[in-house]
């Protein structure tokens, strides 16, 4: 590495830790922790009520197409260990995106109280969205986040939203969503969601969430029976 090229790496690894977080550093050992308290009954949490200035400026954010987490492409399929392991030493609102072998996958950690932060709509743009991972039928499906638009704000990437069963995403998985931004109130969560193609077409949504210890807080698993296809 000449001179010139250890200047501009050190430069990029001040800007942008996070993509150097592995580099010369031994596996992390972390190891989940299953949760053996009863599961509670959450009500839907309220929208947190901004001051006049905040929602100027949070406006003015999403005017600029911005989103509200920083995506970082991995090229490799991701397991919940691999996930877990990035997600243990990345800081918060830092989203590990892979799209290979029939996996889409995210893992993000967020902050104490991030699933409001950016709770306005702009069905506009998420209309003229052609999502990758699509149904080869029409009629069944809606645009659905990958994770809710309330903790990051965009409504028109591919990599944060896909097509994915009506009565899925308007039932169990809004309801597990939920419970998720409840638990996110009183602390910081480690969310890391695979959808995974199957042989027949088919794709499951596997939602793996851990709190900062590692503890399994949610885990659940949606299978769309509808025909894919997968733009890979």
């Amino acid at each position: 590495m000449n001179i010139i090229t250890k200047g501009i790496y050190n430069i990029d690894k001040w800007i942008r830790p996070y993509a150097y977080v592995f580099e010369n550093k031994q596996e992390i050992q972390t190891k989940e922790k299953r949760n053996r308290k009863p599961s509670k009954q959450y009500t839907k949490k309220k929208k947190v009520k901004l001051s006049a200035k905040e929602e100027k400026e949070k406006a003015a954010f999403l005017k600029t197409g911005a989103i509200g987490i920083k995506l970082v492409n991995v090229p490799k399929v991701m397991t919940r260990k691999h996930a877990l392991e990035r997600l243990t030493v990345c800081k918060p609102q830092i989203a590990y995106y892979c799209h290979e072998q029939g996996h889409h996958q995210i893992a993000v950690k967020f902050e104490k109280g991030s699933a409001w932060k950016y709770h306005e709509r702009n069905e506009k743009k998420r209309k003229n969205l052609i999502p990758i991972i699509e149904h080869k039928i029409k009629g069944k499906g809606d645009k659905t986040h990958i994770i809710p638009v309330g903790f990051h704000g965009s409504e028109n990437d591919e990599r944060l939203l896909i097509r994915f069963d009506s009565k899925i995403n308007r039932g169990a998985l809004k309801k597990s969503e939920e419970l998720v931004a409840k638990l996110n109130e009183e602390q910081s969560i480690l969310w890391f969601v695979d959808v995974v193609k199957q042989q027949d077409n088919t794709a499951i949504w596997n939602m793996t969430v851990w709190s900062e210890n590692y503890e399994v807080l949610v885990e659940k698993s949606f299978h769309d029976y509808n025909k894919f296809l997968w733009v890979e």
